[in-house]
């Protein structure tokens, strides 16, 4: 890891950890053992560094620990329920991460370049997702994909934040798991199964993510 790189980290612990307004450019030049100075060379603003540390969390540190716990891995099937345990897993050792990306959607209400670099985060995110996707349902039709690739993005951060707040009123097993049952059901062929809940194909106007039974719980 390179002096820049070292910097970006100290900065993403900081924001993550205390907050986007709590965090001070002094603070991180400490957390990174440096001088204020020398911080000043590389970023000269705050939302500048905040940026390159969600930049470098999501691509450097999410992503790719995702990528490398679906090595190898290539069934659509396979693939799944894998794919949510790494994200459940991530979120809850890293809740900084959607503090993070939450204190800068507030930021970003005021100030356009905050709000286009947020924007570009969530189409970098949406691809990643629409990718599985695609590897799990690869018939699906490229709307409906899309469509479903912002659903699941919502379902993380919308789900994240609810037990961020109150922890004891979300049950996360059950979540992850009808979200897995149904992306299972999703990637099986259309027609065949109907009885245990696989999809049911396009009907006449209508769309073709539909499942016909979710799992009971509890």
């Amino acid at each position: 890891m390179n002096r820049k790189e070292s910097i970006v980290a100290a900065a993403y612990r900081c924001f993550s950890r205390d907050g986007y307004d709590a965090t001070s450019l002094r603070a991180v030049a400490a957390e990174a053992d440096i001088s204020p100075g020398h911080l000043h060379y590389y970023f000269r603003r705050k939302e500048d560094l905040a940026l390159a540390a969600l930049e470098w969390s999501m691509h450097g540190q999410h992503l790719q620990a995702l990528r490398d716990e679906l090595k190898g891995v290539t069934s659509g099937q396979e693939r799944v329920p894998r794919l949510l345990e790494a994200v459940r897993r991530r979120r809850l050792a890293e809740p900084g991460w959607f503090r993070l990306v939450a204190d800068l959607w507030v930021h970003g209400a005021q100030r356009e370049p905050l709000r286009e670099a947020v924007a570009a985060l969530y189409r970098g995110l949406r691809q990643a997702v629409l990718e599985e996707v695609q590897v799990v349902a690869p018939d699906l039709p490229p709307p409906e994909a899309q469509v479903l690739a912002g659903v699941i993005q919502a379902f993380f951060d919308g789900l994240d934040l609810q037990y961020q707040v109150a922890p004891n009123e979300v049950d996360l097993d059950a979540a992850y798991g009808l979200l897995e049952w149904f992306l299972l059901r999703l990637g099986e062929p259309a027609g065949g199964g109907a009885g245990q809940g696989t999809p049911t194909g396009r009907a006449s106007g209508g769309s073709s993510l539909h499942p016909r039974r979710p799992p009971a719980h509890g």
